[in-house]
């Protein structure tokens, strides 16, 4: 699975949700790109794929990315990571992975300035299986 919203169409579903859901068409407004990736492993893809994930991890925390939330529930569990790149008053780009004990390995890449509570809320309203939990290690932030 792979989504991509540019900022066209960010500002579309801002416009479109604007009315019913202020808070998220709020957040929308300062979001300039989402993407989301879900990646199936298997034996073919894994080694290549976490040594991916563990890649990305270090690269952003080399380039001053703060670690905001770390889980990993054994070798064979589940494994969460959140970095944000911040501000003095918001985030202005985040990156969650996940590594899931279900052989799945997940990719949030949110690009603008974000309140942690809008996040939360985001997380939730996206309604993704993958993420599902991941509100609530963002409130422990």
């Amino acid at each position: 699975v792979e989504v991509n919203l540019d900022r066209a169409l960010i500002a579309l579903a801002s416009e479109l949700v604007a009315s019913s859901e202020p808070d998220i068409a709020a957040l929308l407004a300062e979001v300039s790109r989402i993407s989301v990736r879900v990646i199936g492993l298997d034996e073919s893809n894994r080694r290549d794929s976490l040594d991916r994930i563990e890649n990305i991890r270090t690269q952003l925390e080399s380039e001053g990315w703060s670690s905001v939330v770390t889980v990993r529930e054994g070798p064979a569990g589940d494994n969460v990571s959140i970095l944000a790149r911040m501000s003095d008053d918001a985030i202005n780009g985040i990156v969650i992975t996940v590594i899931d004990s279900d052989d799945e390995v997940v990719v949030l890449d949110i690009a603008g300035r974000v309140r942690t509570e809008d996040l939360v809320h985001l997380v939730e309203r996206l309604n993704i299986d993958e993420l599902d939990g991941l509100s609530d290690l963002l409130k422990e932030a």
